[in-house]
């Protein structure tokens, strides 16, 4: 096979991927209003498929542990592919 067809086979695929896409904002500080902004986050699947998402949740301000002592990881978890999601459970 040519570079240039290879070329267009895996933008091909890399659109048809993203056509299958779904967004969702799982944390957002404007509907919490104790919560200055969320930072960090990170997700992963478990051995059993559940899906995790967790992240930093700045209390007093968006500022690293130095200057902002408020600082949580709180995490949500799928057990539907990411389809819904569980209520927000603070790490303590």
């Amino acid at each position: 096979m040519s570079k240039y067809l290879i070329s267009i086979l895996s933008l091909l695929l890399s659109l048809s991927i993203q056509a299958q896409l779904k967004f969702q904002t799982l944390f957002e500080s404007n509907s919490e209003s104790s919560v200055s902004c969320f930072r960090i986050p990170s997700l992963t699947t478990s051995n059993s498929g559940v899906l995790l998402a967790a992240i930093d949740e700045r209390v007093n301000s968006c500022k690293d542990l130095r200057d902002n002592q408020d600082i949580n990881i709180v995490m949500k978890r799928s057990l539907d592919n990411g389809k819904t999601w569980s209520v927000s459970k603070k790490n303590s």
